[in-house]
């Protein structure tokens, strides 16, 4: 092979260089090689994979170079490489060294690739970083790496040697702000590729995947953007997060991801960017070889918070076979306040399912994942919350429609299934009929207002930026304290009026109550109402020597806020002495009211989600910047406060090497939340995975160095754990030791397969309320067009062709319907097809003209 000595450089322009089954080339820390124009591949007689190339590094060095005599001294290995090649390795670039055993030296990262216009094909791995954390000499602060592709492309296909079995392309293994512009990943499934192939896995990394703009303008034009595409995985882009206290994100902006089992899968990732890309969503192998069936996903996210998934689009692949297809699956994510916003979503199986618990505090509805402003056609279920499973109980306020677009009710199984059994107040804008929820389940209560939502770009493309300016973030801290107030303010007066101010009060009226109290006692009841808590509801209940069924009928549905709840009905049903079966009946139709409880307890949910969605801004640009400011970031994680921001509190103690203040805080949290039952339980596996990290970063061993009992010890977490824990320790095995697992989704029990078939234009366009007619039909002098367009749409073009397709004549139309009358006496004899347009929607009828 070849050997690059520290301090040397070696150029190498328009070559060829073929190696033997053992060669590699090492490029020691302070060497530098620059491939221009050329290609290092295998020995082609031979057609085995050779070894690579080994970019060494030094993990306590910087990458930042040093001025010495006037010359830039760079202490790491680097590999430049512009318009070259390398193919057929066992591993193409390893940011790394390795001993004579091959086994990897895991203090030898920090080495630099910088690869512009480069392809890499057919190697068992392209790319493999091990641990680094570039420093600032002189500080304590990190930057990013100096590494970044641009325009290159990463391919395996029917030529791979299975010398190896290939499972990724890119191997990123705790290192941050490696990027990748306009790179194009493809895989073809051939002899040697894994069944759970991957084009980037990730594991406590950083990274951004983004588009280049063809001629560098600001803002770039749609047809210059240059994407970055993802074809044929099992999962195109994975992170996986195993440290339970420093979950890193990773931004994809502007990406094509086609034909792949999972687009994006995140485990445990905290702030997880995905903005304007398109997913069409492929077949998937492994689900299909396990349950006969393919069940696939745009995103499948796990287990994390702080996300923003915002103006992407989800179909499926035109080519894969017949299956179950989800846009966006939301899986156990421990939200205060996420919003999925802004996609779109066609001809899927599910638009976005939610499963397991999706909030923050399982009992506090104000928290958790949301749906605001995305757009859904021709799904079979838009919404779909899965049995057992929790979201945010608000989409939408009385102050904002949910904004989002509904599939035509004539051709989709449900917009909105709820199988959960927490109620979810929806509300839609009446101006707009897309917007209508009309086919839903139980424990929806929909509620149609006059505010639309107007669904500003938020993040996506002319939005934000994540990073905040000075200016910004004031604003936002602006915003912040003001929300916060109105809260607060809100809260106190619903307090107030509950349960007649106190709950403790009221519970020993009723249980010191005696039947010569009973009307006494029903009109303060009544008087409390509709601020009554279920626990006094319950407790009143059991009172039937006290009150007959019409008084507790009466009290019941006086407060039609507790009756939304299932625990409560419930009850109802199967105490003791049960109430009547057409009682039950009418409190379940008086749920569906509303009254000024509903009012606080809207205005609380909003003024909830709009403070913590302040701070959790301020908090994204804090992990942003170049250098983070630590105390900072544990000052906002504690203005959202609660169990799981405490977490994030440990992690920034994890990243500053300060154990003993984790230690303290993690010791603590039990007394504090006063944790019983499945939430102690799953303390303590959190608890057992921080102090694992902790002892492997005092230790200095990381996860491909676990003994045989710690592995044990996450192998039971992995298929026996609860909460995070339990996605923790399944990062790890998957990342590291290839333990797959693959959790079906909760779908609907009636839910068909979905397949491709040719929609009807005329029935589609008829659905959502495109109509044109014509008479006189036979015509000849005139004929009349009759229209009927869409709510909300007042324009449309009538285009009139011959049998040949020829355009005859054109007619713009203006408002919502009316009449255009077509003069014919010039017209030849003959048929003519009469097509009126809006947007995609078409719709068209045929003209005999004598």
């Amino acid at each position: 092979g070849i050997l690059i000595r520290s301090g040397a450089t070696l150029t190498i322009t328009g070559s060829v260089y073929e190696f033997g089954k053992w060669a590699k080339v090492i490029i020691e820390p302070g060497a530098t090689l620059e491939l221009v124009g050329s290609t290092l591949t295998n020995h082609e007689e031979c057609h085995l994979q050779w070894q690579g190339v080994e970019v060494q590094g030094n993990d306590n060095i910087s990458q930042m170079y040093e001025i010495i005599d006037g010359e830039r001294i760079y202490h790491q290995g680097r590999l430049l490489m512009n318009s070259s090649t390398i193919s057929n390795a066992y591993e193409a670039v390893g940011l790394l060294a390795r001993d004579q055993n091959g086994e990897v030296i895991w203090n030898s990262g920090g080495g630099i690739v910088i690869a512009d216009n480069s392809s890499f094909i057919n190697n068992n791995k392209s790319i493999h970083f091990i641990e680094y954390h570039n420093f600032v000499p002189g500080a304590l602060a990190t930057i990013d790496n100096l590494s970044y592709f641009t325009g290159c492309t990463f391919d395996v296909n029917e030529n791979y040697i299975p010398s190896e079995i290939f499972d990724k392309h890119v191997d990123l293994d705790k290192v941050e702000g490696v990027s990748f512009k306009h790179c194009n990943f493809s895989l073809t499934a051939t002899v040697g590729v894994s069944v759970y192939n991957q084009g980037i896995a990730a594991y406590q990394s950083k990274f951004k995947v983004l588009s280049e703009c063809q001629n560098q303008i600001e803002p770039c034009p749609i047809s210059e953007i240059l994407h970055s595409t993802f074809t044929g995985f099992y999962r195109a882009i994975a992170s996986y997060n195993a440290d339970e206290n420093n979950r890193k994100s990773f931004t994809v902006n502007q990406a094509v991801f086609s034909n792949n089992s999972t687009g994006i899968f995140c485990n445990n990732t905290n702030g997880a960017i995905v903005t304007n890309s398109k997913f069409e969503i492929g077949e998937n192998p492994v689900s299909k070889a396990n349950y006969q069936v393919s069940e696939s996903f745009g995103i499948d996210i796990y287990s994390s918070l702080c996300f923003i998934l915002e103006d992407n689009e989800f179909e499926k692949f035109i080519g894969a076979e017949d299956g179950h297809y989800t846009g966006i699956r939301a899986f156990e994510c421990p939200s205060f306040s996420d919003v999925i916003y802004r996609n779109k979503y066609t001809g899927l199986s599910v638009g976005n399912l939610a499963e397991e618990n999706n909030r923050s505090d399982k009992e506090d509805d104000k928290t958790g994942v949301t749906y605001e402003c995305n757009r859904n056609y021709q799904n079979d279920y838009d919404f779909h919350i899965a049995t057992l499973s929790r979201i945010r109980g608000n989409m939408g306020y009385l102050e904002k429609a949910s904004g989002n677009i509904l599939t035509n009710p004539s051709i989709c199984e449900s917009q909105l299934q709820n199988d959960g059994t927490q109620d979810i107040r929806y509300y839609y804008y009446i101006g707009n009929s897309p917007e209508w929820l009309t086919e839903f389940s139980e424990y929806v209560y929909v509620d149609s207002i006059n505010i639309p939502n107007t669904c500003p770009t938020l993040h996506g493309t002319g939005g934000t930026s994540i990073k905040l300016t000075t200016v910004q973030k004031l604003a936002k801290e602006t915003e912040y304290v003001e929300k916060l107030s109105d809260y607060n303010n809100v809260e106190v007066l619903y307090n107030s009026l509950m349960d007649g101010g106190s709950t403790d009060a009221e519970l020993s009226d009723i249980e010191s109550a005696t039947p010569n109290e009973m009307w006494e006692l029903r009109n303060k009841l009544l008087g409390d109402s509709p601020h009554l808590s279920q626990e006094v509801l319950i407790a009143m209940s059991d009172r039937t020597d006290v009150f007959p069924d019409a008084v507790l009928l009466e009290i019941l549905s006086a407060n039609p806020e507790e009756l939304r709840k299932e625990e409560l009905i419930s009850y109802l049903e199967d105490k003791e002495n049960p109430l009547p079966e057409y009682m039950i009946d009418i409190l379940l139709q008086v749920a569906n009211g509303s009254s000024y409880k509903s009012v606080l307890q809207n205005q609380m949910a909003m003024y909830h989600h709009e403070y913590v969605n302040a701070a959790q801004d301020i908090i994204r640009s804090l992990q942003h910047d170049s250098i983070t400011d630590f105390v900072q970031l544990r000052y906002w994680l504690d203005n959202i406060g609660g169990y799981e921001m405490d977490k994030q509190i440990i992690s920034t103690y994890m990243e500053e090497g300060n154990y003993t203040s984790a230690q303290s805080l993690l010791d603590i949290l039990p007394s504090i939340y006063e944790l019983n039952g499945d939430q102690l339980l799953a303390y303590s596996d959190y608890e057992t995975m921080v102090e694992l990290q902790i002892q492997l970063a005092q230790q200095q061993r990381n996860i491909h160095q676990l003994t045989s009992s710690e592995l044990a010890t996450i192998t039971n977490l992995a298929d026996n754990g609860l909460g995070s824990a339990k996605y923790s320790a399944r990062s790890i095995l998957e990342y590291v030791y290839g333990i797959h697992y693959f959790d079906r989704p909760s779908l609907p029990a009636n839910i068909g397969l979905k397949t491709v078939k040719p929609i009807d234009q005329d029935e589609w366009a008829k659905a959502m309320g495109l109509e044109l007619s014509v008479d006189p039909n036979p015509a000849s002098t005139w004929s009349e067009f009759t229209w009927q367009l869409p709510p909300a749409v007042t324009r449309g073009l009538i285009t009139i062709t011959d049998i040949s397709g020829k355009t005859i004549t054109t007619i713009s139309i203006l408002g919502a319907q009316g009449k255009h009358v077509w003069d014919t006496r010039n017209i030849k004899s003959g048929v003519y097809i009469c097509t009126l347009s809006v947007g995609k929607l078409v719709t068209s009828t045929k003209l005999i003209v004598k």
